[in-house]
């Protein structure tokens, strides 16, 4: 890069999604490897100044990583500020793309290196609750449409808002990847997926961020929120409609978008 650096992308997103808005000087020319998405992340991370809440999950279906065009799942942080309940009201901002239903889990306890491998069975012991999650995704960058890969990793994997319904009870006792997910615009069915579309099912695609920040040098924490990834397609849903996703057992998750 010659004019603008990649701290100065960093900047740039941080200062966009303080702002709710997207910012016309940037575009998929300037973060252009894997490398530079994941410095240029980092930054933002660093100047959004907000301490990390949790993890998303992109791309763990076949589906997704060919729009997104790539091979494997990335994963981004997400803020505090940007985990929301069910039932709420959220002011869409500029580069808004959609809504995606997922399954999310509060962590009880660390996933340091040094316990992995991390099965199934390992995971579900360190989750404190599951729920029943939306996660609203929008770019910072200008533009039409879902960014490039790399420009979406390094603009926080186009997060926006997360939205987590009560905990489920007795969700050990459910079969998480042979849940049906249904979801709905202004109570019209829009498209269905389930829950084996993330990776197979919701618990191997935490225990794949796990490996993969212990791979890293880093690791999941008591208390972070993870979202594991869509079980169907963005729900293009407009300002002013209500989106209501229904996971069946897991209950019901809704957002009205302002």
């Amino acid at each position: 890069m010659n004019e603008i650096s990649l701290r100065d992308v960093g900047k740039m997103l941080a200062q966009a999604r303080h702002q709710a808005r997207c910012d016309v000087g940037i575009d998929g020319r300037l973060v252009a490897t894997m490398d530079e998405a994941e410095t240029v992340r980092a930054v933002a991370t660093e100047l959004f100044d907000e301490p990390i809440a949790g993890y998303k999950i992109g791309a763990t279906s076949p589906e997704a990583q060919k729009i997104m065009g790539c091979t494997e799942p990335f994963y981004a942080p997400i803020f505090a500020s940007a985990i929301l309940p069910s039932g709420c009201e959220y002011a869409t901002p500029e580069g808004f793309l959609g809504v995606e239903g997922e399954f999310a889990f509060v962590l009880s306890e660390d996933l340091p290196a040094h316990k992995a491998p991390f099965g199934t069975d390992d995971i579900a012991s360190a989750v404190a609750s599951c729920h029943a999650a939306l996660e609203l995704l929008a770019r910072r960058s200008a533009g039409p449409g879902i960014p490039s890969l790399f420009l979406a990793i390094a603009d926080m994997g186009l997060n926006a808002a997360n939205i987590l319904a009560d905990p489920a009870p007795d969700w050990r006792d459910a079969d998480l990847a042979a849940t049906e997910v249904r979801a709905f615009v202004d109570g019209v069915a829009d498209n269905s997926g389930w829950g084996r579309n993330a990776m197979d099912g919701p618990l191997n695609a935490l225990a794949w961020l796990a490996a993969k920040l212990a791979g890293e040098g880093d690791y999941l924490r008591a208390g972070q929120t993870i979202l594991t990834g869509t079980c169907l397609g963005v729900i293009a849903a407009q300002k002013g409609s209500l989106v209501e996703v229904d996971f069946g057992w897991l209950g019901r998750v809704d957002v009205r978008l302002a």
